[in-house]
């Protein structure tokens, strides 16, 4: 068998009877050799040499007069002479054990209940006491204060050994349990300047089943720690309490100190029971919409169902459904930071904020300035994420609305829409916009035709083509691509109305007109007043051919048209002709136009592409 084993061996074997007795293992204390040449040979437990008991310590020869160091930090418990071991002086230390000094030159300078740190002096080496060959110390561990010449004792080189570095359990205490948060301060006993870990458990005690657990290091500042001291006073910690149990119901919490070894203790104030509220949801001034999570984008959020409120299923489903959810990307543009959230950037404007959402743990991307164009602008994150559960469990994000999206609303506009205009006749129109997104609206917001329908075909001399445009508006570099322009501002939640002039083409039949709101490159997204959803806005115009001109039907005065009459001008009687056979068909076309709207039958169209 190895030395090595030999020894793992006899320390588990000592550990194991050294600490029978006890209900618990005391707490860790730092010990040290007194000497560096203990005398294994005739070590603890050894009957050699004529003993006709075992070794009940072990001995390290030194010269008369040596001075003893303790062995660690401890007490005086016991000062005393006896006949076989001579001067004795016993220290009790923070973990229970004895340490007994024997065959000392003289009694100790020491009294009864002095403190003494590692290596103070206890006394002198000597040969004193009759069961001794020399001068030499006899060092015990024991339990008992009289272990020194009665009872079980440990192998004191063995002990020593496996206690040399100064590990003491963490300690810490708890400051406040509330709904919000868990304040408190955690210490390393043996580095002032040490930032440990804080770990908070929720549910249970730490490794529990149905515990879900914290752990942050503790390095915040306290007050309470640094009054008056002038050692390191950043130990204070903030572990933020789960969303998923303010739910109403009575939960343990335990806080714990974790050593660079990874033992943990429990502190102080602990544990505490907390019943918490479910939080209110978050109400943004741009209003709040829910935006569906799914269990890969969560994770990649780095959230777990841990961080998502449960109770507040109707309220959540009560929002308005936003686009879902993508996985984030940190970029950096200039002097600011943004997250990509899918085509749009939104700035991290505040520190608090990068933390909160866990930004601050993400590889930041530089952003070159054509992609940094390409993509709208948003609003700020929000202060801290707010995470509930909606139907089916889904899970939902609480956040503000998209940027770029729009109520339309004819009725709203300061001239009524027209359905039916005259060809080639100017009328006036117009539209009513409702700010639905979450971010401001100024003279760059336009509106104007689109790609897919007829509206270009309206085309007055009133509109231009005063910006940049692209995506689903039409861009051929005439003067219609801007139909009218926002005055602005226009806040969140604000109505603004578009005041525009359309010119009917001249070719009669109903026409399909698209216009979209566009910000510089970027489209909004348009819902209508019936809940309809797009990029576009469309409605149908019918254009119908102008009355004739000539004498009312019925006028007296006109000539007999079975009579013979004077001769007219080349043409103008067939064009009068051709004139009075069309009108009758598209008087006809107009009434049933207004009779099948009147039915509901023939609504004026409005369709979201």
């Amino acid at each position: 068998m190895s030395a090595a084993r030999t020894l793992a061996l006899v320390i588990v074997g000592t550990l194991v009877a050294f600490w029978a007795a006890g209900a618990t293992l005391p707490d860790p204390v730092c010990d040290r050799l007194p000497f560096a040449n203990p005398d294994l040979a005739d070590g603890w437990g050894s009957t050699c040499c004529g003993r006709t008991n075992p070794h009940r310590g072990v001995d390290s020869p030194q010269a008369a007069g040596t001075n003893i160091p303790a062995v660690a930090d401890g007490t005086v418990v016991v000062k005393t002479s006896t006949g076989c071991l001579g001067n004795v002086v016993v220290v009790q230390h923070a973990d229970g054990v004895c340490s007994g000094y024997a065959h000392m030159q003289t009694q100790s300078s020491l009294s009864l209940g002095d403190r003494v740190t590692r290596g103070q002096h206890v006394g002198r080496v000597g040969a004193t006491g009759t069961c001794q060959s020399g001068a030499h110390l006899h060092l015990t561990l024991s339990r008992r204060r009289d272990g020194y010449f009665t009872g079980t004792t440990a192998d004191p080189y063995a002990y020593i050994m496996d206690h040399l570095t100064c590990d003491r359990l963490p300690t810490g205490v708890v400051d406040v349990v509330g709904c919000d948060t868990v304040t408190g301060a955690a210490l390393e006993p043996d580095d002032a300047t040490a930032a440990i870990a804080a770990r908070v458990s929720f549910g249970g005690p730490t490794g529990a089943a149905a515990s879900v657990e914290r752990e942050v290091v503790a390095d915040v500042v306290r007050a309470t720690d640094c009054a008056g001291a002038s050692q390191p006073c950043a130990h204070g910690f903030v572990v933020a309490v789960p969303a998923a149990l303010k739910d109403d119901v009575a939960h343990p919490v335990d806080a714990y100190g974790v050593d660079a070894a990874g033992r943990t203790a429990l502190w102080t104030g602990a544990p505490q029971d907390r019943r918490c509220a479910p939080p209110a949801l978050p109400v943004h001034v741009a209003g709040s919409a829910r935006r569906l999570v799914g269990e890969d984008v969560l994770a990649a959020w780095g959230w777990s169902a841990d961080d998502v409120v449960a109770t507040r299923v109707a309220e959540v489903m009560a929002l308005t459904a936003g686009e879902p959810l993508t996985a984030p990307i940190v970029v950096a543009h200039g002097d600011a930071t943004f997250v990509r959230d899918g085509d749009v950037l939104r700035v991290v404007d505040d520190t608090a904020v990068l933390v909160a959402w866990g930004f601050d743990a993400r590889p930041i991307e530089p952003m070159e300035d054509a992609m940094a164009t390409a993509l709208s602008r948003g609003a700020p994150w929000p202060a801290a994420p707010y995470l509930a559960r909606g139907d089916d469990d889904a899970v939902f994000l609480i956040d503000v609305p998209r940027p770029l999206w729009a109520v339309v609303d004819a009725a709203r506009g300061a001239a009524a829409w027209p359905t039916i205009v005259e060809a080639g006749a100017v009328v006036d129109a117009g539209i009513g916009l409702v700010n639905r997104g979450s971010v401001a609206w100024s003279s760059d917001v336009v509106w104007g035709p689109a790609a897919a329908g007829e509206a270009r075909a309206f085309c007055d001399a009133s509109w231009s083509s005063a910006v940049a445009v692209a995506g689903d508006v039409d861009v051929d570099g005439d003067d219609c691509a801007v139909a009218g322009r926002v005055a602005g501002p226009v806040a969140p939640g604000e109505a603004t109305a578009l005041a525009l002039r359309l010119r009917a083409p001249m070719a009669p039949g109903p026409r399909q007109l698209c216009f979209a709101l566009r910000q510089g490159r970027h489209a909004f997204v348009l819902d209508d007043a019936d809940g309809g959803s797009g990029g576009a806005w469309c409605t149908t115009v019918l254009v119908v051919a102008p009355p004739p001109v000539g004498p009312p039907a019925g006028d007296d005065d006109a000539p007999d048209r079975g009579q013979a009459g004077p001769p007219s001008a080349a043409g103008a009687g067939c064009a009068a002709t051709d004139a009075a056979s069309l009108a009758p068909s598209w008087v006809a076309l107009v009434a049933l136009w207004h009779g099948a709207r009147q039915r509901g039958r023939f609504a004026v169209l409005r369709r979201f592409g």
